[in-house]
């Protein structure tokens, strides 16, 4: 077992001791075709607490060596598996590899989901120089699964603080070609991905947040590809629009509703009233806010400067220190790729750059703003020296619109904030802000 891998098993904070791996599991793992193991695996029970054995159709010995539960939360159950193969007569030494299987839980966004991440892995990995894990098999009906590579590495911010300045100089550099090689990947639309490698509804996690799953669907509101800026603008404000709606009261934190800040950050005042002149008050200060959204919507409709039209690239749009994974110092693969897609050229750097690690601190933000700066000047000499155009280069550093970072996020009302902790959603409505959180 390498030294990385022993590391994630015994380290990690979110893993947790399996006695066997799952029955879900070890169903999957039967007929999966992994590289190396090339014939299927037929199952065979040990006695309980000897694990299970497996035999290959040609008289290969399988066995599950070790398993362990990554992560359960979010939106999938994490395994990091170690199988052996050995062959039958008894001879040799055995042989081993290790996987991960990801099985979406029921906060996922299913099918779109799994197959976005599914169909992003695969493309990448046929269209760019990036490396990621390889998908050995997939499943979107039940139960929903997907077998892939195990990068063997850490995340990058788990490593940052053991390299010395001149390795983080180079880690910065490989993050910019990335950047930049993701931002030459051009597509006619706003979109998702479908295992076809066909253009889809986009995947986003404003989509699944607080019961918006639910309504994720043309009924409700158009839910992509989107052929222009301004469409997918719209389309935002009329997710918003259709939740505050018709979502039930159980989805809705109502706080948000509530104009007294003493009240505010109580969680007690999530829930709507059952009676009362509050609960009248929570509802009129809802439509309210309807209201606020329509009419924003309406002023962006008729707008015909804001939304000018951009290239569109492929974003990870969850590119960070946790989902780049670094061995020897280096990048040796980019995971977590379910909310991927093609998004306006402005929204490749997010949040304008790339968190090297985690803000458990401030002096882990004063490294972060340090080294933001340097990333960004990393890609600004890679896109100088690809021969992008200073139009692009615009683009990709000022935020294009400087609106749709906005438009993607929880549109809440602006009441809940002072003027100078959110940006406005747009400048159609001074009464809505986008919250980030």
């Amino acid at each position: 077992m390498s030294a990385e891998m022993e590391n994630t098993l015994s380290n990690a904070s979110s893993t947790r001791e399996s006695g066997t791996i799952s029955s879900a599991v070890v169903d999957i793992l039967k007929n999966v075709a992994i590289a190396g193991m090339d014939t299927p695996l037929i199952l065979v029970e040990k006695k309980e607490g000897e694990g299970k054995e497996e035999r290959g159709e040609r008289g290969r010995e399988r066995n599950v060596r070790r398993s362990r539960l990554l992560a359960s939360g979010g939106y999938n159950d994490v395994w990091l598996v170690e199988m052996g193969f050995a062959d039958g007569e008894g001879g040799g030494e055995e042989e081993s590899k290790n996987i991960v299987v990801r099985q979406p839980n029921s906060d996922a966004l299913m099918p779109n989901q799994l197959e976005n991440e599914v169909a992003w892995l695969t493309y990448v990995a046929e269209h760019t120089s990036i490396r990621v894990p390889k998908v050995y098999s997939w499943s979107s009906a039940d139960p929903p699964y997907v077998t892939m590579e195990y990068v063997e590495g850490r995340p990058m911010c788990d490593v940052w603080k053991d390299c010395d300045e001149d390795e983080k100089e180079l880690l910065v550099k490989e993050i910019a070609r990335m950047v930049v090689e993701l931002g030459e990947i051009g597509f006619d639309k706003i979109g998702g991905l479908s295992p076809e490698h066909q253009l889809a509804p986009t995947v986003e996690g404003m989509k699944l947040f607080k019961g918006r799953d639910k309504i994720h669907s043309d009924e409700h509101y158009e839910i992509g590809p989107y052929s222009t800026v301004k469409k997918y603008a719209l389309a935002c404000y009329d997710k918003e629009i259709y939740y505050y709606s018709k979502a039930p009261f159980e989805d809705i934190v109502w706080r948000l509703f509530e104009k007294d800040e003493e009240l505010t950050d109580d969680d007690q005042y999530n829930c709507l009233p059952d009676d009362g002149p509050r609960r009248e008050t929570l509802l009129e200060n809802k439509a309210a806010f309807v209201e606020e959204l329509k009419e924003a919507r309406k002023e962006c409709l008729q707008d015909e400067e804001t939304f000018s039209q951009e290239p569109f690239v492929l974003c990870h749009n969850d590119l960070n220190g946790r989902n780049i994974m670094v061995r020897d110092k280096h990048i040796v693969g980019i995971i977590d790729w379910e909310f991927a897609g093609s998004y306006p050229l402005s929204e490749l750097l997010s949040g304008g750059s790339i968190d090297v690690i985690e803000y458990l601190s401030e002096e882990d933000q004063e490294e972060n703003f340090k080294w933001h700066v340097k990333i960004r000047d990393a890609i600004q000499e890679a896109t100088e020296s690809r021969g992008w155009s200073n139009a692009d280069k615009d683009l990709l550093f000022n935020d294009g619109t400087g609106l749709l970072p906005g438009l993607r996020t929880e549109m809440i009302p602006n009441y809940l904030y002072d003027e100078d902790e959110g940006d406005d959603v747009s400048d159609h409505s001074s009464d809505v802000l986008g919250n980030s959180d």
